[in-house]
Parts: C-alpha cells; sequence; structure tokens
C-alpha cells in the first residue's frame, strides 16, 4: 500500500555538474540564510559586547577571529574536505575521528564545542538530505563521492560531527576545491559576526558590510595560509583565552538571543 504522507522533493541536483556546480555551491555555503543553524549564532560577539566590546571594536574584532579560532576552523574544514574526498573515492587516508580529534584538541572550551555542533548537525542534515532520494544510479552519475562522503561523517558520533568537519565533508560532495572550502569557512565565521551585530547594537546595518570588506586582505591571507593544509597535525592551534572565557560566561546567561 501506498504511503499517504507527502514526500519530500529531492534536493539533489537534475542538471548540471563540475565546475559550474562548485561555482553555485560556494555562493550556497557562503549564504547567511542555508538552513544549517547559523542564525543562532553570533560567533562569540554577544557575550564579548556583554564583556565590555563596543561598536568601535568590531572591525577588529573581525581580524582577531580570523587570526585564531577562523583560521583553525578554516584549516580542520580542508583536511576534511582531502579526507572525505580520499573516502569516497576508495583511497581513504584520515578518518573523521583523527580530524575531530586534532580540532578538538585545538578547542580547548568545551562551550565552544558545544556550540559547533548546532551548525555540524545541520550540515549534516543538509549533506543526507542531499543524497536522501532519488535511485543510487543517478546519484552516482549526478553527486560525486556522494554516498561515500556521508558515511565518512556518519563514522562520527552525532555530538563530535564539529561544524568544520561537516563543512569539509559537505565541501568534498559539492566539488569545492580547498581554497573555495577555506573561504567559505571564514566567510561565514565572518558573516556571523556581521549578521548578529545590528541585532545587538543600535547601528546602521550597512556597517557590518564595510566591516566585512574590510577584512579581505586578512581572509585571503588565512586562505593562503591554510588552503594546502592535509594532516590533521598540521592544523594551526592559535589560542583565544579571552574568547573562551566570553562563552564560558554566556553559557551561563539566562538572557541572552544567541546560541553562542
Amino acid at each position: 500500500m501506498r504511503s499517504s504522507e507527502p514526500t519530500a522533493p529531492s534536493l539533489g541536483p537534475t542538471v548540471g555538474s563540475g565546475a559550474a556546480r562548485a561555482d553555485l555551491a560556494r555562493l550556497l555555503l557562503a549564504d547567511a540564510r542555508l538552513p544549517v543553524g547559523g542564525h543562532a549564532q553570533s560567533g562569540g560577539l554577544e557575550p564579548g559586547l556583554l564583556s565590555g566590546l563596543d561598536a568601535t571594536d568590531l572591525p577588529a574584532y573581525l581580524t582577531a577571529r580570523l587570526a585564531t579560532v577562523a583560521r583553525t576552523d578554516a584549516a580542520t574544514a580542508v583536511v576534511a574536505r582531502a579526507a572525505a574526498l580520499a573516502a569516497g573515492r576508495g583511497a581513504p587516508t584520515f578518518s573523521a575521528d583523527e580530524v575531530a580529534t586534532a580540532w578538538a584538541a585545538r578547542t580547548p572550551s568545551e562551550v565552544v564545542r558545544a556550540a559547533a555542533r548546532q551548525p555540524g548537525r545541520g550540515i549534516h542534515r543538509l549533506l543526507a538530505r542531499l543524497l536522501a532520494d532519488g535511485p543510487e544510479e543517478a546519484a552516482a552519475a549526478t553527486a560525486g563521492p556522494g554516498r561515500a562522503v556521508v558515511a565518512w561523517l556518519e563514522e562520527l558520533p552525532r555530538e563530535r560531527r564539529y561544524r568544520p568537519v561537516a563543512l569539509g565533508a559537505l565541501a568534498a560532495h559539492l566539488g569545492l576545491g580547498s581554497r573555495a572550502t577555506a573561504q567559505v569557512s571564514a566567510y561565514d565565521d565572518v558573516q556571523t559576526v556581521a549578521y548578529a551585530a545590528p541585532k545587538l547594537l543600535p547601528l546602521d546595518p550597512l556597517d557590518p558590510v564595510g566591516w566585512t570588506l574590510g577584512a579581505a586582505p586578512e581572509l585571503a591571507e588565512l586562505v593562503d595560509a591554510v588552503a594546502g593544509v592535509t594532516h590533521p597535525d598540521d592544523i594551526p592551534s592559535v589560542a583565544a583565552p579571552h574568547l573562551d572565557a566570553w562563552h564560558a560566561h554566556h553559557a551561563r546567561s539566562t538572557r541572552r538571543l544567541f546560541h553562542a
């Protein structure tokens, strides 16, 4: 008997592949409206403001993130992309657990690690949904390494599918190169702060646009620095103790707009 429940439409591509699909995927992943839970994050801005930051500090705050946590995240995504792609081609190098362990070792705050689980789950859900519908042969024809990439990520328990690891797996599936993966990861970090700022401060919503463009040199330097990283041991570890302390305080707050 046929089910009376409606079938969710496939999110997989029906036409197009290769470079054109990867270019479109890069725009998609850079869109703050992508429904993976990023709207609940402020990139540490909310706890930072509660600890004394103001609007004049925000360009420097973006630069500081690009030099620390965003650099570690982007490098992790690049390594995860390469490892997931290798698994998809049947020549595995590093497991998802090895990549997740390397990122967690460089992220000492449990609060920060917990904050990375929410978008990680959203990205995993998107990746799985892209492959959930349609016959196997159609998926294989349009989805690149596809199911093996999902299987690589799903080796991890749910609580360890951190955002950078999941983003790297999704980038592998969508055909992004290592530089595009690093760029998307870093840009998303900048945009997370820029998106949250007008909700937390009385400022012109156009101001964050200028901050984002102003961070272009630092973002480009980050991409140059991490795009060639392929081994989990080579993921940079750059401490941000003030940010960790702000996150810890924020996690205990009973009045907050953003999750982190």
